[in-house]
Order: structure tokens, then C-alpha cells, then sequence
């Protein structure tokens, strides 16, 4: 019924505009637009289009920075209004100005309310509710615009430009990616900087180049896109890392980029001496650096409420380190120039680092703020006679501290007078478990584990021995269900990785029918492969067209020996192999010279692509699937 009425419906919104037009808006032709909509898509399946998606971006010789959003989009379901019917604009009355040009629906032939006005009630100005209580932040708004006349189907029209203070000392630079959440006619991205700036820009993942002109003071980079597909599902943070994307900037490096934000940074860094003594006094009780580092976390995580709200918005304007903790809350930004202050108080050498999530590696040439990763802080301090090497890493956003190995696996882009990037791994990552067991006296079993790989970097880092024992009790523990860890053997490190061994107990059955009977599952790792996948990876999900982004081929082997002496398998898993072009699946189990020998082992590529998740899918439900890992012995 959905598919009759719709086509009845857009058979009427066609015949309407050939006796009226919707006109040209900024010198586009919104009926061509429309027309070219109709030829190239499928109307009863799609939620939206958008007939234009557009952004001009223009930086003034005083610094400042206007950019005006213009779209067009014909709205076929509720899902499509939910989308863009009812706009949230976040902006910053302090540094920015808001003016709402077009808010118009066109419907039975006609735009409403008018093709020139905007109704009374459709701008409202709103506070965000994460800063309702955080005085300092006040000045945001999030201005709500309201569509009038909106009935299924129509078509909206919006144009808004918000202008940003800037200074001429400072740079500018932008990232836009060209897809969008629904599929676009036309996509259209322009920058405009005085011909004194020494703009730059940089195509990703097989975005079009910039069309560059230059006149009357003004150079203009222009990238249009005709019939661009959707945004790959699921939707993910930062989709530039594999959808075509455009990066500019008018900053000359990434060191004067580095050093422009750091050092307005360090401006705000310092605390009252009142303040400085009172972490003093906490610190006192502890030993070394690390513990030293985390009580100055733990005294921020105490005293200053973390306000959960975008802080690009104040990325040159962060508050002083004393006022943060005056008002008893920060956003990140804010948390990071007080921990500053106080690690720098306590003898540290602090330099910000910008850090991904394993797999999230994006190279961008161009000096642009939009292309980094999460905001850390790297540490170390001047100890005897020299620079403590064993750096670490405070996270403001979690009050956590990390040795450096932190860093493993990931990509990350070191801030300060000393900038530098460095990309992650090239190599694959490696997670290896063996487990040797052998019948004890008591009819209980007892052996060894040993975990190694770069994957253990992580678990090492998390501290201690006790911590340590913790991590092999929860891995062993995981691949045979019951199994406990003793005493543990030092560790190796090496830059390619980690080893750990441990003494393993597996206690006897309790259940008396069962005594003599001993059933192994043999687990999926805690904190392995599977552990290790993007949040956005579900195995519930049949079907995904985004790519599943690793950085680097992923590894994981289980091993598990097992020792008969006098006693019976009664079952074990027949071998099995699945190779298809997302990886490899291997298991092969087998009775040699009295040992019951398990050896399971997977490997997933660097990157999947979205039309290979159902052969990535298909490894992964091997690896979870206790058909193949399960052992009875008797």
C-alpha cells in the first residue's frame, strides 16, 4: 500500500512543479535538481535525498571564518523527517554569530511558509543540556530549526551561515566528507582565503581534487560530487578515514600548528601555589612516578565534574587551570590544562599527544585539527641527573594513567615544540595462548599458561604483579572454563612484543556422576582478537556496507596439551578449515604419543571491506562456535 500511495503521491509532486517551479536557490536549479533525483534514484526505497548538500567556507583577511550550510532534500519517510525536518545547530554566542537565511518546505506547488520568509516560531535558540549547570560554557546554543508544512513526501529547503571571530596571526582548516546519511545529487564544498594565505588542501580515499581559481584578492577551492552514495552502515565517528573526504588548511606545518594550540594552551596552565601544596600533601604517600601521576588524576577526577560536550568549540579559548578547579567543572580540554598545570607543579615535563583507537589510522598531509584522535598527555620527569625515559601517558577524559606502551598498535601524533606522527603498525598483531595440562594426584589437573604477543602490552601496562596474575587468571580462565592461576613467572619484553608464563589449577569435577569425567571447552581469550574489533562490529548483523577497519591483519593461536596418562578421549572436534578472502580459520585436534594436542588459530585482514563482512563474519562465528572446541576425556 506504502509503494502505490507514495507513487501516487510523487506523480502529483511531479505534475505540480511542471505548472509551478521551485525556482533556482544560490544559482542552482532546484527543478533540474529534483528531475535528476527522480532519473537516478528509487523513490519508494529511500528514506531521503538530498538535491543539494552544500558548504562554503570563507576565511577573512582579519581571521575570521564564515560558513554557510545549504541543502535541499525531498523527505520520503518518517525516519527522513526525524533526520532533517527538526535541525540542532550547535554554535558559540561568545565567538560565533548565527543567521538562518532559508527555512522553507515546498508542498502542493508552493513554498511555505513563503518563499522569502521564515516563520515566527521556526528559530529557537536552546542552552544544551550538558552545559545547563557550567556556567562558563553558557554562551552555547544549540538553535533549533523548524520546518513548517511538512507532509510526506516534500521537499525542504535550509541555508544558514555561522561566522567564527578569528585572528590574522591564526590559521584555518577543515575536513568534509563528501558522503552524507543519505544519497546526494549534488555535493558541493567551496573554501575561499585571501590570495595571501598559503592554502593547502589534500584528497582522501578518491575524493576529486580541488578546482582552483584565483581573482580579485580571493583564491577559491571548489569540489563538486554528482550522484554520491550514502554513508556506508554502520555509521561510524570518523568516517573520512575510508569514505572520500577533502582536507584543507592555511596553517604552513603541522609543528606551527602543533606549537600555535599548545602554547595557548600552556598560557592557561599554570595553579595557584595554595593549589600546588594541597596536591603536594596527596602526594606524599606515594611511590614513584606513576603513582605520584595518578594521585594529581585522581585529585581531578575528585574535584572537577567532567562536562560531556564537544570542546572544539573552545579549542583557542580554554579556560585557566585555576578556574577549572574554582567552578569544580571542565569538558576535556579544560581537565587537560589543569592536569597540565598540576604535573608540571609536581616536576614533570608534559607534551600533549593525540591518539587513535587501534585501527582508526588516518593520514592527512595537511595540518588540520579535524584528522587527530583522542587528546592524552605524554609525561616524564627529570630524576638524579637525567630525564626519566620511561614516559607515560594521562588520559583527562577517563582520569586514567598508562605506561607508554600504551601506544602500541596505535596511531598517534605528538604535539609541542617536537612534533611527530607516527602511523601504527605495519606487521600483523599477534595474540598467542598455549595451556599444557597433566592429571595431578588428586584427580585434579595442573600445568602451565603462557600468553604472548604484542596484545599483552595492554595488560602490562594496566601495572603490577597482582595486576598481572589478575589478567592470566581471567585469560586462563576464559579458554578453560574453571582453570586458576598461581605464581608468575617474570615476564620478557621486546619491541615485538610481550611473554608471561603462570602455574595453572584446574580442580576435579564436583558432580559425582561426572567425577571421573573431565569436559574442556576451549574459550574465545579474554581481551584477544575478538575483544580487539571496532565497537562498531556486531555478529548479530548479517549484512554492513562500511569496512571494518583493523590498521593491521590480526592474529590469534590457542594451544591447549592435555596428558592422557591412562585415561580416554571420548570426544574431540573433527579438524576444520574455512580460508575465504576476509582471512583464515584453522583447528585441527589430535591424539600424539599420549598428549591430546588442540591448536586453533585465526587470522582477520588489516581491512575488510563491507562486501567481504559476511566472510569476516563467517571466521569469527568459527572462532565462537564450541562445536569445534569441545573435549571430553574420561
Amino acid at each position: 500500500m506504502r509503494s502505490t500511495m507514495l507513487t501516487l503521491v510523487l506523480f502529483l509532486i511531479a505534475g505540480t512543479a511542471l505548472a509551478a517551479d521551485m525556482g533556482t536557490s544560490a544559482g542552482h536549479d532546484l527543478d533540474k535538481l529534483w528531475r535528476d533525483a527522480q532519473k537516478s534514484y528509487d523513490l519508494e526505497t529511500e528514506d531521503a535525498v538530498l538535491l543539494l548538500e552544500s558548504r562554503h567556507v570563507t576565511v577573512s583577511d582579519d581571521g575570521a571564518l564564515a560558513t554557510r550550510v545549504h541543502r535541499v532534500v525531498w523527505i520520503g519517510t518518517s525516519r527522513g523527517i526525524r533526520e532533517y525536518a527538526d535541525l540542532r545547530v550547535p554554535w558559540n554566542s561568545a565567538t560565533s554569530t548565527l543567521d538562518v537565511e532559508i527555512l522553507r518546505t515546498w508542498m502542493d506547488g508552493r513554498w511555505w511558509p513563503d518563499a522569502r520568509e521564515i516563520g515566527e516560531t521556526a528559530v529557537v535558540h536552546t542552552l544544551p543540556r550538558a552545559v545547563n549547570h557550567a556556567d562558563d560554557y553558557t554562551s552555547m546554543r544549540e538553535t533549533m530549526l523548524l520546518h513548517d508544512g511538512v507532509e510526506l513526501p516534500c521537499i525542504m529547503e535550509t541555508a544558514y551561515t555561522i561566522a567564527e571571530q578569528g585572528s590574522p596571526a591564526a590559521g584555518a582548516d577543515g575536513l568534509f566528507v563528501i558522503p552524507q546519511r543519505d544519497p546526494a545529487v549534488l555535493t558541493e564544498y567551496v573554501v575561499r582565503v585571501p590570495t595571501g594565505a598559503a592554502v593547502k588542501s589534500q584528497a582522501l580515499n578518491e575524493a576529486p581534487s580541488a578546482d582552483t581559481k584565483t581573482s580579485g584578492g580571493v583564491r577559491t577551492l571548489t569540489w563538486k560530487v554528482e550522484k554520491s552514495p550514502a554513508l556506508g552502515l554502520p555509521w561510524a565517528a570518523r568516517p573520512a578515514r575510508y569514505e572520500p573526504a577533502v582536507a584543507w588548511s592555511t596553517w604552513d606545518t603541522w609543528p606551527e600548528l602543533s606549537q600555535n594550540w599548545w602554547n595557548t594552551v600552556l598560557v592557561e596552565a599554570s595553579v595557584s601555589d595554595e593549589l600546588a601544596a594541597e596536591v603536594d600533601k596527596r602526594r606524599l604517600g606515594a611511590f614513584g612516578a606513576r603513582d605520584e601521576a595518578q594521585v594529581v588524576m585522581d585529585f581531578v577526577e575528585e574535584t572537577v565534574r567532567t562536562i560531556h560536550y564537544d570542546d572544539r568549540f573552545w579549542r583557542m579559548a580554554p579556560r585557566d587551570a585555576d578556574r577549572v578547579w574554582e567552578t569544580g567543572y571542565g569538558h576535556v580540554l579544560d581537565k587537560a590544562v589543569l592536569t597540565t598545570a598540576l604535573l608540571t607543579a609536581a616536576g614533570f615535563e608534559v607534551t600533549p599527544v593525540f591518539v587513535d583507537a587501534p585501527g582508526q589510522t588516518m593520514f592527512i598531509s595537511v595540518p588540520c585539527f579535524d584528522g587527530l584522535g583522542s587528546l592524552m598527555l605524554r609525561m616524564r620527569r627529570f630524576e638524579g641527573e637525567a630525564w626519566n625515559n620511561l614516559a607515560m601517558l594521562c588520559d583527562p577524559a577517563h582520569g586514567t594513567v598508562h605506561a607508554e606502551s600504551f601506544l602500541q598498535g596505535r596511531s598517534w601524533f605528538q604535539f609541542g615544540n617536537q612534533a611527530k606522527q607516527n602511523f601504527g603498525p605495519t606487521g600483523p598483531s599477534a595474540n598467542m595462548v598455549f595451556v599444557v595440562l597433566e592429571p595431578g594426584e588428586d584427580g585434579e589437573w595442573t600445568g602451565t599458561v603462557e600468553h604472548s604477543g604484542d596484545y599483552l602490552f595492554h595488560f602490562l601496562d594496566e601495572a603490577g604483579s597482582d595486576g598481572l596474575v589478575a589478567h592470566l587468571s581471567n585469560l586462563v580462565g576464559s579458554v578453560i572454563e574453571g582453570a586458576e592461576v598461581g605464581e608468575v613467572r617474570p615476564q620478557v619484553l621486546s619491541a615485538h612484543g610481550a611473554s608471561v608464563v603462570g602455574e595453572v589449577t584446574l580442580a576435579a569435577g564436583d558432580d559425582d556422576e561426572d567425577a571421573e569425567k573431565t569436559r574442556l571447552v576451549i574459550g574465545v581469550p579474554d581481551g584477544g582478537l575478538l575483544d580487539r574489533l571496532p565497537g562498531d562490529v556486531h555478529l548479530y548483523e548479517d549484512t554492513r556496507t562500511a569496512p571494518v577497519l583493523l590498521g593491521t591483519a590480526l592474529q590469534q593461536m590457542v594451544v591447549v596439551r592435555v596428558k592422557l596418562d591412562d585415561r580416554e578421549v571420548m570426544l574431540m572436534p573433527e579438524a576444520r578449515t574455512l580460508a575465504n578472502d576476509a582471512g583464515l580459520f584453522e583447528m585441527d585436534c589430535a591424539v600424539v604419543d599420549g598428549w591430546v594436542q588442540y591448536a586453533r588459530s585465526l587470522q582477520v585482514n588489516g581491512k575488510v571491506p563491507g562486501d567481504l563482512w559476511a566472510d569476516m563474519r563467517a571466521l569469527l562465528l568459527e572462532e565462537m562456535d564450541e562445536a569445534g572446541a569441545t573435549i571430553v576425556i574420561e
